[in-house]
């Protein structure tokens, strides 16, 4: 009887390193993504300021250094 318990102990914690690992990374990559979402107007903002045309155009040089 008390092999069984120790079986059933056993197995459950190889499951529960296995499952608690996931369980966490799960739960940053779900505050993560509120964290985005709840920033991605500014985010969008900034990006279209850094991808402008005109700050491209500006960083290309039309000829080679000498």
């Amino acid at each position: 009887m008390s092999a069984d318990l120790a079986h059933i102990a056993a197995l459950a914690a190889a499951a529960l390193l296995i499952v608690a690992p996931l369980l966490i990374a799960a739960a940053f990559t779900h505050l993560a993504n509120r964290r985005r979402n709840r920033l991605a107007p500014e985010l969008a903002a900034l990006e279209r300021i850094w991808r402008h045309p005109a700050r491209r155009r500006r960083n290309t040089r039309k000829e080679p250094r000498p």
